[in-house]
């Protein structure tokens, strides 16, 4: 059964739209596909600094974020006493069912947002970044000096220092999850766990699962929020969410006032998997006995696909095969393209004892496809059928 993969985009646009009072990311890409409900990610979260890169559509400033990034499929977004969370649809028009092979010309944008507010938080909060990574960007935009924002470094970690009277609270990518934020607060003597109050906007559902974890659901996604874990002096306590008005406080069980408290609950979030430029198909997925899932299908996008060091890092043409795989906790491994000069697809996938992967293909095309010691190392005519093997690094055998 063939599954159409909505994407979200994989790079930043410094561009930005209202969307109900808030400005979200928005994509200069005209194409992606239909909407599924795979939730797959990628690498980790990092935090970018805002030095006056981001402005919305008329070219003014947004001071008001003071850091912004995206993974996973979501633009997070943060502010003095909030921390939004942006999706992004991306729907194909004028797609002809009856002729596949015809790329998709064109496709509108939908965003929505989940937001978290610190209520009655410290408007002149102080945010301190930490844990800067080894890159720097450089921005030369329509709303910047001719100089440009140069110098522009990303971080993994976020200090709101007392964003209530004594309690930090720290924000960071979870180490276990590509598409897991955790905000832990800090509270220390003299704070009272009672001044945390939070509010999810944006939300049309919410519940409370068994876990005692809450769940946020959007017209196009949704935010899972575990039960917190609570430790004083390394010792757990117990703790819990508590909703009231559309209000969440956290319930802390006894504790020495006199100790530093940590409450740490996780945000993650459910994404796609997809590129940047037409549609992109999953055919088939496929796991080995060591839980990883591969799938496989075929694809129009020519960036967004491939990781880095892959078999076939870049686009061929036409229409490429991918595989990607998948750990069990869903966070992408590496994904490769698989094409020649014309038309390709995966359309099965396979795994043995040994790790490896068999994909089963279709190609129109002449060049790039068979290995010198292939069993048909010559195109046939019109299409052909053949099989890959790869290890579970990605290189073909």
């Amino acid at each position: 059964m063939t599954t159409h993969f909505q994407r979200v985009l994989s790079c930043f646009t410094l561009v930005l739209i209202s969307l109900n009072g808030f400005s979200a990311v928005k994509s200069k890409l005209t194409a992606s596909a239909s909407v599924s409900n795979y939730k797959l990610h990628s690498d980790h979260l990092t935090f970018i600094k805002n030095k006056g890169q981001l402005a919305d559509e008329t070219g003014k400033v947004l001071g008001q974020i003071k850091y912004y990034g995206k993974q996973a499929g979501v633009s997070v977004y943060c502010e003095a006493s909030k921390l939004s969370f942006v999706y992004e649809k991306i729907t194909t028009a004028d797609y002809d069912h009856a002729q596949p092979d015809k790329a998709p010309a064109t496709s509108t944008v939908e965003l929505s947002r989940l937001e978290l507010e610190f209520l009655g938080s410290n408007p002149m909060v102080e945010i301190k970044s930490e844990k800067v990574s080894k890159e720097t960007t450089n921005y030369y935009l329509a709303h910047t000096p001719e100089s440009g924002v140069t110098n522009v470094n990303s971080y993994s970690r976020l200090s709101y220092l007392n964003i209530y009277p004594h309690i930090d609270m720290i924000v960071e990518a979870a180490k276990e999850s590509s598409s897991s934020l955790e905000y832990s607060f800090v509270v220390h003597a003299g704070g009272k766990v009672s001044d945390i109050k939070m509010r999810w906007n944006g939300a049309q559902n919410t519940e409370q699962v068994k876990s005692g974890g809450m769940v946020y659901k959007s017209n196009l996604g949704e935010m899972m929020e575990s039960a917190p874990k609570s430790y004083e002096s390394g010792k757990l306590v117990s703790s819990r969410i508590e909703t009231k008005g559309g209000v969440n406080t956290f319930h802390v069980a006894d504790y020495n006032p006199s100790q530093d408290l940590i409450i740490d609950p996780t945000l993650s979030w459910a994404t796609y998997y997809g590129g940047n430029n037409g549609r992109t198909i999953g055919e088939k997925v496929a796991a080995d006995k060591f839980n990883n899932v591969y799938l496989v299908g075929y694809t129009y996008s020519t960036s967004g696909i491939a990781s880095s060091g892959a078999f076939q890092t870049d686009y061929a043409t036409n229409r490429d095969a991918f595989m990607a795989r998948f750990d069990s906790s869903g966070s992408l491994k590496w994904s490769t393209y698989y094409g020649g000069n014309d038309y390709d697809a995966f359309y099965g996938i396979g795994t043995d004892d040994s790790g490896y992967v068999y994909a089963q293909e279709t190609t129109k095309s002449d060049t790039g496809i068979a290995t010198s010691a292939s069993y048909q190392t010559a195109f046939g005519g019109f299409t052909d059928a053949f099989t890959s093997k790869f290890d579970s690094t990605g290189r073909r055998i």
